[in-house]
């Protein structure tokens, strides 16, 4: 159980297991409905060309301050345009139900995987201390990895507040009204959201995997300036005897692994 435990502090686990995860990232529930969205629109569109097909029986509209009853023909007019008006508004909200829900799901994919990643690299960190943005954004910096630096965060960051938009508030922020899909607008639509979505769809794959890189690199890279602080580090630490006790156990474990001296 030990050297397993040891096994997965290694480069060789961590290194392939990280880049498993950002394969892993997908996005499930996008792929689902798909099929679905396709039948609504052209559910809508046929609704709107039978809409557009009907005509009213007079030459003009009954105007609303005329005293005179509509006829029956005219009744059934607009029986049948309200009818039409009604589904068209019940497909178009389910429409845009669906979209919101694609959004949030997206960004729980990916908040996992960035879990997960994070994990890997550090088991020794509580997934509780990785609550919100902020805190991974703190955690981050804690290892001098700047999150704003990483490919696609600008994106990434767009996901994240349109994400925390929907799900907490029925009108656009201010926030959001900065993202170049959301100008202007005042409620999200299924046009602006599916706009925005095939945007930055690939950008939490590359946010990911430009994390891995600097994760790794953190983890395993050790140029001559970092291992001369560590030196320091554990010299201004230790007496001479835990110093010469830790270099014997240290060449004790690579002669193991079969390292040979200069």
């Amino acid at each position: 159980m030990k050297n397993l435990e040891n096994f997965r502090k290694g480069r060789v686990y961590i290194t392939n297991h990280i880049a498993s995860l950002v394969e892993r990232m997908s996005y499930s529930f996008d792929e689902a409905i798909q099929p679905r969205l396709t039948e609504l629109q052209q559910e809508i569109d046929k609704l709107y060309i039978e809409r557009s097909a009907l005509r009213c029986p007079t030459s003009q509209e009954v105007s609303q301050d005329s005293n005179e009853l509509p006829s029956d023909e005219e009744m059934a007019y607009y029986d049948q345009l309200g009818e039409l008006e009604n589904k068209i508004e019940s497909l178009i909200a389910l429409q845009l139900s669906l979209w919101e829900m694609n959004i949030v799901s997206a960004y729980k994919s990916f908040e996992i995987s960035l879990k997960q990643i994070l994990k890997c690299a550090h088991p020794e960190i509580e997934e509780k201390n990785l609550y919100n943005w902020d805190s991974v954004r703190r955690f981050l910096k804690s290892y001098d990895i700047a999150i704003t630096n990483l490919n696609g965060f600008t994106e990434v960051n767009e996901l994240r507040l349109v994400n925390n938009s929907i799900k907490h508030s029925e009108e656009i922020n201010t926030e959001v009204k900065t993202i170049a899909e959301f100008k202007n607008e005042t409620a999200f639509s299924t046009d602006r959201l599916s706009l925005f979505f095939m945007r930055i769809k690939e950008n939490p794959s590359h946010f990911l995997k430009s994390l891995s890189v600097e994760l790794l690199r953190e983890r395993f890279e050790f140029p001559e300036i970092r291992i001369d602080g560590l030196v320091t580090h554990y010299q201004n630490r230790m007496d001479t005897a835990a110093i010469l006790q830790f270099c014997e156990k240290l060449g004790k474990r690579l002669k193991y692994q079969g390292f040979k001296f200069l």
